[in-house]
C-alpha cells in the first residue's frame, strides 16, 4: 500500500503520471464463507456490461482464437484429449483488487475497485504441450500457457462511467523466481487507449484455510 501511495503521488508530475497505471491486490478471505456468493463469470458480462450471451460466446471463441493464434493451440482439442484445462473464472471481490493510478485519471490513496474475469489455458500433460505459430517447434509445460480477459475499473466519482480494458498475453506465462506467476500482457480500452502490463500473481493458502491475493499490475498506456 506504501508503494501505490509513492506511486501515485510520490511521482505525480505531468511527465510520469499520465502513462502508466497500478492495479494491485492484497485481500484474504476464508473461501468456505457460506454467506458470501461470489459473482459468476457470465455475470461480469450481463450485469456490469450488459452484454448478451452472444457477446459472452464471442468473447470466448475470441480467447480460444488468440491461443491459436499467439501460440498455435487448438484449446478445444487439447481439453478433449485431457492434455489442457480451460478456466473462466470471475476474481473474488474480497481479493481486494484496486486500481491506484491510470493516466488522466486523479485516484485517491484508497484506490478504486477492479473487477476481472479472465479465461486462462492450462497444460496439464506431464510431457507438456507442442506449440505453434512464433514458439512452433517448442514444448511448454504443464503449467499455464496464456491468458484473456477483461478488467472493469469503478471511479469513486459517480460523474465518471466504469472503465472497462480488454487484455491478452502477449507471451508465455511463467514463474518468478519467488514462485508467483508472471505474464506480460498488451491492454486495450476506449477510455485509455493501448497499453502493456507486467503482472505477478499468487494465491496462496494460508495455515488456518484463508486464501491470500497478491497480485501486481504495472501498466504503461501510449
Amino acid at each position: 500500500m506504501l508503494f501505490a501511495m509513492w506511486f501515485a503521488f510520490g511521482c505525480a508530475d505531468e511527465a510520469f503520471l499520465p502513462e502508466y497505471g497500478l492495479f494491485l491486490a492484497d485481500g484474504e478471505y476464508d473461501p468456505l464463507d457460506a454467506s458470501v456468493v461470489p459473482p459468476t463469470f457470465d455475470a461480469f458480462f450481463t450485469d456490469r456490461l450488459g452484454w448478451s450471451t452472444d457477446d459472452i460466446d464471442a468473447v470466448r471463441s475470441d480467447a480460444k482464437a488468440h491461443m491459436a493464434k499467439r501460440y498455435g493451440i487448438d484449446v478445444d482439442g487439447l481439453v478433449a484429449e485431457g492434455r489442457m484445462q480451460w478456466l473462466e473464472l470471475h476474481i473474488d471481490p474480497r481479493a481486494n483488487y484496486r486500481a491506484y493510478a491510470l493516466p488522466g485519471y486523479a485516484i485517491g490513496p484508497e484506490g478504486w475497485t477492479i473487477h476481472e474475469i479472465t479465461l486462462s489455458a492450462i497444460a496439464i500433460d506431464p510431457k507438456g504441450i507442442e506449440l505453434g505459430g512464433p514458439y512452433a517447434g517448442a514444448r511448454f509445460g504443464p503449467g499455464p500457457v496464456g491468458a484473456y480477459g477483461y478488467y472493469q475499473v469503478e471511479p469513486d466519482d459517480n460523474d465518471l462511467d466504469p472503465l472497462v480494458i480488454q487484455y491478452q498475453t502477449n507471451g508465455l506465462m511463467g514463474t518468478s523466481f519467488d514462485g508467483r506467476n508472471l505474464l506480460f500482457c498488451e491492454m486495450t480500452s476506449d477510455a485509455l487507449g493501448t497499453g502493456l502490463g507486467h503482472v505477478t500473481s499468487e494465491i496462496r493458502q494460508l495455515d488456518n484455510g484463508r486464501l491470500s491475493y497478491d497480485f501486481t499490475n504495472a501498466q504503461r498506456w501510449d
